[in-house]
């Protein structure tokens, strides 16, 4: 199963448009958007997902999976190769589709991430498997068949079909997540709203739990002066846990985003519109445009406008601690964005406390970890702890905001970054041992640059 897509394509932005401090007539319009998917898991939750009647489909005899509607009573999941053609790349470099779980290994990394880990890591590297949105050939593929036609729509090239298996499906929890939808917009405090959207969330969690991991404790009576626990592992019948419905509903979720951001963002703007930063259900996007928020509402049945009254002013123009000036993504879970008056500023960093990132944590912080390539300072706190019963304290130091990412290839300025298989990455580097740092304009310009 594969999560969302959570990655920083572009590390630093500035806006620019009139009403903003330091506003320049001479360069053009540049509005940068927070859009978050409501209840994204919710959506997906109420789509047709996989009931039974699983059988492995013949290859000499496949359905023409391009007319199948997401409504049809026959759905199926299919293991494929798929290519990505390289005229594809400079669009589709800022969002992939297709993430694979994967090891990046350092020998992939361009030269400026090279000697951060040498400089900042003396010289080692962890190669983990983490989620990474590439360019690359997509091998023993799996993927609902709405995402396949999703791929394909969008112009990658199917080149081999290995297994595909078909189910029954039927919305069948859509009474269940509806009802408390509905609850919760009719909830009259926090708590309330709280509760019913934890509601919807615990069922999506119970359709992904590895139930391998479960353990059997038996408690045994005293035998003499000392008790006796006994652990099991689990018990094997519990290995039928139906995850096919996390794995679709994981899916789903995805084809949202990227219907959303290739249908609706890139439709509409196309290169004027360009992704900072992603996160699961949320996009930080720039746009050139005269004014973002009339396209809004010529769009409004895309967006959520429930909490303005109809006559609002916000609707032409929102306050300035709204008003996205700057945002730094530093790399995947750590992020900054900077409001015009500085009021409702938003520091993110996975792993550290919240009240210590608020504290601790500023925006000229992120900007010099990402345009200097240094490290910024461990940062300690205090964590409760419990064994055996015993409350205790612990004091721990973790590293804090840190310049390397290693889901995304970066360019020597730092701040851009192209998914790894991108075609224009040797004659980048070609470019740069050639020229160095005064790269020709035109060469420039030829990669998007």
């Amino acid at each position: 199963m594969r999560g969302g897509n959570s990655m920083a394509p572009r590390r630093i932005e500035k806006a620019n448009f009139p009403g903003m401090k330091g506003y320049d007539k001479k360069r053009l319009n540049k509005l940068l958007m927070y859009l978050n998917a409501n209840n994204l898991y919710g959506w997906a939750m109420i789509q047709h997902l996989p009931t039974g009647g699983f059988r492995w489909l013949d290859l000499k005899d496949l359905p023409n999976f391009r007319t199948i509607s997401p409504t049809a009573k026959r759905g199926s999941v299919w293991e494929v190769k798929l290519k990505y053609p390289k005229k594809l790349h400079p669009s589709h470099s800022d969002f992939p589709l297709c993430p694979e779980r994967r090891i990046v290994t350092r020998e992939e990394l361009s030269l400026e991430q090279d000697n951060m880990i040498e400089k900042l890591s003396n010289g080692k590297f962890a190669e983990t498997e983490k989620l990474v949105a590439t360019l690359e050939t997509k091998d023993r593929y799996i993927l609902h068949y709405t995402n396949l036609q999703q791929c394909l729509n969008l112009g990658m090239e199917l080149e081999h079909v290995y297994r595909v298996l078909e189910f029954d499906q039927l919305p069948w929890l859509e009474p269940y997540i509806m009802g408390n939808t509905q609850r919760r917009r009719n909830a009259k405090n926090d708590f309330e709203r709280d509760l019913w959207k934890l509601m919807n969330n615990a069922v999506f969690g119970k359709t992904m739990e590895d139930v391998r991991r479960r353990k059997r404790i038996d408690l045994v009576r005293p035998i003499g002066e000392e008790n006796c626990l006994r652990k099991m592992l689990a018990d094997p019948a519990l290995v039928g846990q139906k995850i096919f419905y996390g794995a679709t509903i994981l899916d789903l979720s995805k084809y949202y985003m990227y219907d959303f951001w290739y249908n609706h963002i890139k439709r509409k703007y196309g290169n004027r519109a360009k992704l900072c930063y992603t996160d699961t259900d949320s996009f930080i996007i720039e746009i050139e445009t005269e004014n973002v928020y009339d396209d809004m509402v010529e769009d409004a049945d895309l967006y959520d406008f429930s909490g303005y009254l109809e006559d609002h002013p916000l609707l032409k123009k929102l306050p300035p601690d709204q008003w996205i000036t700057k945002p730094d993504g530093n790399r995947s879970k750590s992020y900054a964005i900077e409001t015009e008056n500085m009021t409702k500023n938003i520091q993110k960093a996975k792993g550290l406390k919240k009240s210590l990132v608020n504290k601790e944590l500023t925006i000229d912080i992120y900007e010099r970890c990402i345009l200097e390539g240094v490290e910024d300072k461990p940062q300690t706190a205090n964590f409760l702890r419990c064994e055996r019963f015993v409350p205790y304290i612990i004091r721990q130091t973790k590293r804090s905001i840190h310049p390397l990412d290693s889901k995304r290839w970066l360019l020597i300025d730092r701040i851009t970054t192209w998914a790894f298989g991108d075609c224009r990455i040797p004659i980048y580097i070609q470019a740069l041992e050639k020229y160095g740092n005064d790269i020709p304009r035109k060469i420039l310009a030829s990669l998007d640059l």
